[in-house]
């Protein structure tokens, strides 16, 4: 199995929230395999992409990437539709996106806009190992510049669960990254609910938010180690984790404590 990471944004307009799929394939033009990495999980589509609503909070969400390069995205949609800007964020070298759709839209020049009724649908990504020529429109790859970070304070304002789930904010803190992460690496953060997988994000330069329906789980914190510019990521490494029980209405607090290369997290109210 592969796993492709998706960075979502997601346009907040009403409640209640509506629980969707979204789909999706990622192939090759030359229908060569699909570029990988290894990882605790197996081996993961190197690829990244993000959505992005101006003025929302980015969230990480995971999808499980078939053998023949399709996912499936479970998404929640406040008041039913939300409103995304496709960018692919991490790519290896040597491969380009050649074109992103979903229907008849085109994702590389608009954003794509999404109900529960249209989710239907499925995201079409093609990669390909040619050069865009200079000058070329919708063969761009932008976004943000992915970065170590190790210290993320906490929130220091009170958080307001969403109706009827309970929230858990992340942070971090610690004095390096291992042995072997001499250019940095980057922070993960992984959901399971009775051994099944159920959510995972990238912790960037603020906390982490995970909205969760009541019950008991176990939050899991790791890095992997960047080669270069992160574009290559290494074996999951430093890993602790922490059971957790939550109530409707509730907001926990996790820190992961990093220290003499080995970390443990810490669970407050």
């Amino acid at each position: 199995m592969k796993t492709l990471f998706l960075l979502a944004s997601l346009l907040l307009v009403q409640n209640p929230t509506v629980n969707t799929t979204l789909s999706g394939r990622i192939t090759m033009d030359d229908s060569s395999p699909l570029p990988t990495v290894s990882t605790f999980r197996g081996r993961n589509v190197a690829v990244g992409l993000q959505a992005r609503v101006p003025g929302t909070t980015s969230q990480i969400a995971q999808a499980t990437t078939r053998d023949d390069g399709s996912f499936v995205i479970p998404l929640e949609l406040a008041g039913g539709m939300g409103e995304f800007s496709i960018e692919v964020t991490r790519i290896p070298a040597g491969y380009f996106v050649k074109s992103i759709r979903y229907g008849t839209a085109d994702l590389l020049t608009s954003s794509l806009v999404l109900t529960s009724a249209s989710a239907s649908s499925e995201i079409q990504m093609v990669l390909t190992k040619t050069p865009p020529s200079v000058g070329s429109a919708g063969n761009k790859v932008s976004g943000e510049v992915i970065r170590p970070v190790l210290n993320v304070p906490a929130v220091n304002t009170p958080l307001v669960a969403l109706p009827g789930s309970g929230k858990l904010s992340v942070s971090q803190s610690g004095n390096g990254f291992g042995p072997g992460a001499r250019e940095g690496a980057l922070s993960f953060f992984r959901i399971e609910q009775s051994g099944a997988f159920r959510e995972e994000k990238r912790l960037q330069s603020t906390p982490l938010e995970f909205n969760l329906a009541p019950g008991t789980y176990e939050i899991r914190g790791y890095f992997r180690a960047c080669d270069g510019n992160c574009g290559r990521l290494g074996e999951p490494s430093m890993q602790c984790a922490a059971s957790f029980t939550v109530t409707a209405g509730q907001v926990l607090y996790a820190e992961r404590l990093i220290q003499n290369n080995a970390c443990t997290i810490r669970l407050r109210n």
